[in-house]
């Protein structure tokens, strides 16, 4: 099929999830749903992964015992990473909220780019 042809109806383009994804949490819109019974290396990959692709943006974390995130509830509380955070730091950081927060999702923004310029 060619540039100026359409598709005919009912046929759409395929959409590879990563793509998705990183659409998703580049533009603020992220979410991460951490299952009961993870471990420590997989939420800490988890993570990982959403901030490599948030391009600094906050995403929301909804811990295992809340069952879904409805806008209604609104966000209990934020976490700010920081640059030269320990994977032992990120976890405890992130146990603590899920810990403290009675279940409610929480956002967490990703460590921020400071760009010093010098004249």
């Amino acid at each position: 099929m060619s540039e100026g042809e359409s598709k005919p109806p009912g046929q759409h383009p395929e959409v590879e999830i990563r793509d998705v994804m990183r659409q998703r949490f580049s533009t603020g819109q992220g979410v991460i749903q951490l299952q009961p019974g993870m471990t420590d290396e997989m939420i800490l990959f988890m993570i990982k992964q959403a901030i490599s692709v948030s391009n600094g943006k906050s995403f929301t974390v909804i811990p295992p015992s809340q069952q879904r995130c409805s806008t209604e509830q609104g966000l209990q509380g934020f976490i700010q990473l920081y640059f030269g955070m320990t994977d032992e730091e990120t976890l405890f950081v992130l146990k603590q909220a899920v810990s403290l927060g009675n279940g409610k999702a929480f956002t967490v923004t990703p460590p921020s780019k400071i760009v010093v310029a010098v004249e």
